[in-house]
């Protein structure tokens, strides 16, 4: 029986059968990262079914000097900047996953993470907050701390603040009504063009119930009301399309070119 076995590396073996294949290199990576081992990365952010599975399988390990391996990458935590769960398979807090793999992409695809991870309720923006505080330095830092949400970071008002500066200010847009409050449904838009039919809603990266706002949207539009909701990595990677988009709806012909724009 056991000439069936298959190596996948030094002492550690896969046994034959209908297994998944990638979570047995996940046991087969923490056998060999001993004791204390976990999964982090995009194999920690796969575990909690917020990322792909990756080829490559991303291990913590106390041990100096792990096995090297081609379809395995080892990181020490000497700090323990993660926190680590007690689950089956172990692996990084899904705030350190989500943390750990959004400073390793682009702002846009860090931003979407983000994202995703609280408009799913997967976890809160203080938590998140409290995993980049647990390090000294994270790519993305600023952008993440101000993102994440108002009660951990302010992230409402900061964005209002960035579609003001980037979009309004930076292009001679007229000034919307900020807070501007629906007559038909009472509802308290980020802000608008009244007169020319239009509500801007900023859509940052906390829980948004989409179903609701795709009510009120409707119900606004029987109304003769535009609803343009902007999401944060829109306005803050091409404001310059946004003041465009804003300025051909309410016919603004004295639109204003700014660094950025192409």
């Amino acid at each position: 029986m056991t000439r069936d076995w298959r190596v996948v590396a030094r002492g550690v073996f896969a046994v034959p059968g209908n297994h998944d294949a990638w979570l047995q290199r996940v046991y087969a990576g923490l056998e060999l990262g001993g004791r204390g081992a976990a999964a982090y990365g995009g194999t920690a952010l796969a575990l909690w079914g917020l990322g792909e599975r990756r080829n490559r399988i991303e291990i913590l390990s106390n041990k100096r000097r792990p096995a090297p391996l081609p379809w395995l990458r080892w990181r020490r935590d000497e700090h323990r900047l993660r926190r680590i769960v007690d689950v089956d398979p172990p692996r990084v807090a899904l705030e350190d996953a989500v943390i750990d793999n959004a400073a390793c992409a682009s702002r846009f695809d860090a931003l979407a993470l983000v994202s995703r991870a609280l408009q799913e309720q997967r976890t809160t923006p203080e938590r998140l907050y409290d995993a980049i505080e647990r390090r000294g330095r994270v790519r993305h830092r600023t952008l993440l701390l101000t993102a994440i949400g108002d009660s951990a970071a302010g992230a409402h008002s900061a964005f209002e603040h960035l579609y003001l500066e980037n979009v309004e200010r930076a292009h001679g847009l007229p000034p919307m009504v900020r807070q501007y409050t629906v007559p038909v449904s009472g509802h308290d838009a980020d802000g608008a063009y009244a007169e020319h039919g239009l509500l801007i809603e900023l859509d940052g990266v906390r829980y948004h119930d989409k179903a609701a706002d795709e009510a009120l949207d409707i119900l606004h539009g029987t109304h003769g009301l535009r609803t343009e909701r902007l999401s944060w990595g829109r306005v803050d990677l091409d404001p310059c399309a946004v003041a465009r988009m804003v300025a051909s709806i309410i016919a603004f012909a004295g639109l204003r070119r700014c660094p950025r724009c192409p």
